[in-house]
């Protein structure tokens, strides 16, 4: 066996965020010959620790090795005597090793968004979440939650619509390019770290997406932490779900419409600046 596509798998390797340090690796591993192999990738990120295993396998006429699918050991505060989170990440799904971390980190709080094909190379466009409350598989996964865009009846899942009807001033997104780096963000799988004004004090916020509402919630603090209150909760109204969800519905009246009462004369550099809160 040769290294034909050596250069193909570097190149998949660099997309889905394993960087260059594998080549020799890599190189050696076609060459063997095997049919199936794996390369490990450790990475340590903001104190946590995250342990990859990529799959390969050869497949096809021309029996080239292409990567299959990763699979991400999670180590909270990089505590590896403590038994990891695990997930399976199948390369069809197109995910990155880092919007992998999110997910299995942030759980529902995060998604992400892909464009991907079906059988018949059609394209189409989905949500990725993972539910880390739910139970997990015979090969100990925890459940996927896709939204494919059949799931909107028709009508997309506008991300920047969602974030422009949020009544909390937020400065992070009061202008088109902000608007749009803030739904890039979101699609990515990131909790959105924002400044807001609520109750009259200039704070700390915190905006993940609902894919499953389409719509966005804005938290008064990082929605991991287990006192986070959701400020709002923009979600698409009943009859223009494809599929609606009774029990979890959230009105908006109860938000306070704080966008009239202090836009358009927002001065954030005059504000007050005490949090109120821990960050």
């Amino acid at each position: 066996m040769g290294t034909d596509n050596l250069e193909e798998l570097k190149e998949v390797m660099y997309r889905k965020g394993f960087g260059t340090d594998h080549t020799e690796e890599l190189e050696q591993k076609l060459n063997s010959g095997e049919r199936e192999f794996l390369i490990k990738h450790n990475e340590k990120v903001k104190g946590d620790h995250a342990a990859f295993t990529i799959h390969f396998a050869r497949g096809g006429e021309e029996n080239k090795a292409y990567l299959n699918s990763f699979d991400l050991a999670y180590y909270p505060n990089s505590d590896t005597g403590m038994k990891p989170m695990f997930q399976n990440f199948p390369a069809k799904f197109l995910i990155t090793a880092a919007e992998a971390l999110r997910l299995l980190k942030h759980g529902t709080h995060v998604a992400v968004n892909k464009t991907l094909h079906n059988k018949n190379h059609e394209k189409y466009n989905t949500w990725i979440s993972i539910d880390t409350t739910g139970a997990k598989d015979e090969y100990g996964n925890y459940p996927l939650k896709t939204f494919h865009q059949n799931y909107y009846g028709g009508e997309a899942f506008d991300v920047k619509e969602a974030l422009k009807q949020l009544k909390t001033p937020v400065k992070e997104i009061e202008f088109p390019m902000q608007l749009q780096n803030a739904e890039t963000t979101l699609k990515k799988g990131n909790i959105l770290e924002v400044t807001i004004l609520h109750n009259g004090s200039e704070q700390k916020g915190y905006i993940t997406v609902d894919p499953q509402h389409a719509g966005v919630k804005l938290y008064d603090r990082h929605p991991d932490l287990k006192d986070a209150i959701v400020i709002e909760h923009i979600s698409r109204p009943k009859n223009r779900q494809g599929i609606a969800d009774n029990n979890k519905q959230q009105a908006n009246s109860e938000a306070v419409d704080e966008k009239k009462k202090y836009r358009p004369s927002v001065n954030w550099e005059k504000k007050s600046q005490n949090r109120g809160y821990r960050p």
